[in-house]
């Protein structure tokens, strides 16, 4: 439905059209910096500006001030995104930035993961289109695509054949030369979403969760200061090289992803083939989600699961993170390498 009823985007199809077009998008974001130090530059920027932002905030009313970091650093992880899509960023106080934000947010609030009532009984649309949500899932895709769409109609003004400043620049070229392939506007738009919606909500909600939980253990919080205050002392942004000799930091992370598991049912599979698992037959065309939630609280492996504990991703000398197959916060197979 958030594609109006077409096998639309990356995340939510399968197939040779979902091969096509992860393969595509991986290949350019790689391109255009995703992973490397330009993305790191990018990133960079954005952080700043937050800093910035928030140094703008706490200098205007330094008593009683209370701040929604989740929503601060939603603004920027979209705006983030937004770069590498549109080759532009916008000022954080931009009311177009501010639109989208609320767009996105509402649009993933809109969204069942797991297919949801409307997917079991789609019918249910014509006869309670409200309560169902589907009139609120209509009117904010509608809202976002209009938004992405003006976005597609500035780039094909301006565009160089063969220039590829962002993606949106090296999708056109596609649509131009790839006629009658799945390389259209509606896919185009469709991929747009899905990696707002993959890469900015589940991102900074992660990170509100952290903060919650710095306040909590504010010992961690010093101990995790001091740490980073060794390693990149406070004339300098961390940067990824540093991420291997903070160890605590990152256990930190995958403790808080483990715990809260963000996305508690995986979004949609499809067995393209019956499959056999564990003497159960599977059929061809059966829709398959799975827990990470349940893995994630599994008792006899973690133990402890309910506690919060960012020791159990450490060896026993607390300087390296260990490896645990159990950890799955993006799910399974090869989606899950689109979300990182």
């Amino acid at each position: 439905m958030r594609t109006f009823h077409q096998r639309l985007g990356v995340v939510f199809v399968d197939g040779e059209l979902w091969s096509e077009q992860r393969k595509f998008t991986t290949r350019h974001l790689r391109t255009l910096g995703m992973g490397t130090n330009s993305m790191e530059n990018i990133i960079n920027e954005e952080v700043e500006a937050l800093i910035r932002s928030l140094n703008d905030k706490i200098g205007q009313n330094k008593e009683n001030m209370e701040l929604e970091l989740h929503n601060l650093c939603d603004i920027s992880i979209l705006n983030t995104l937004w770069a590498v899509v549109a080759g532009k960023r916008f000022e954080l106080e931009d009311p177009r930035l501010i639109k989208m934000f609320k767009l996105q947010h509402a649009s993933f609030r809109a969204i069942d993961m797991s297919g949801g009532l409307l997917n079991q009984m789609p019918f249910l649309r014509h006869v309670m289109p409200e309560r169902t949500g589907y009139k609120n899932l209509m009117e904010n895709t509608l809202a976002n695509y209009q938004f992405l769409r003006e976005t597609l109609e500035e780039h094909k003004e301006t565009h160089v054949p063969g220039e590829h400043n962002d993606l949106i620049d090296a999708f056109i070229d596609e649509i131009d030369g790839k006629k009658d392939s799945n390389f259209t506007d509606e896919q185009l738009l469709a991929l747009c979403q899905d990696l707002f919606m993959a890469g900015s909500e589940t991102t900074s909600t992660t990170l509100g969760f952290l903060f919650e939980k710095f306040l909590i253990y504010q010992k961690m919080q010093a101990r995790v200061q001091n740490d980073i205050d060794a390693v990149v002392g406070r004339g300098r942004l961390p940067n990824l090289s540093d991420r291997t000799q903070l160890p605590y930091l990152e256990a930190i992370i995958m403790e808080t992803q483990r715990l809260i598991s963000i996305a508690p049912i995986t979004v949609p599979h499809r067995a393209t083939k019956d499959v056999e698992i564990f003497g159960h037959v599977v059929p061809k065309d059966t829709t398959v989600l799975y827990s990470i939630w349940s893995i994630h609280m599994e008792k006899e492996h973690w133990k402890d699961p309910e506690n919060f504990r960012p020791e159990r991703f450490l060896n026993k000398s607390g300087d390296a993170v260990i490896k645990d197959e159990w950890f799955m916060p993006f799910g399974l197979g090869k989606n899950k390498k689109l979300l990182l």
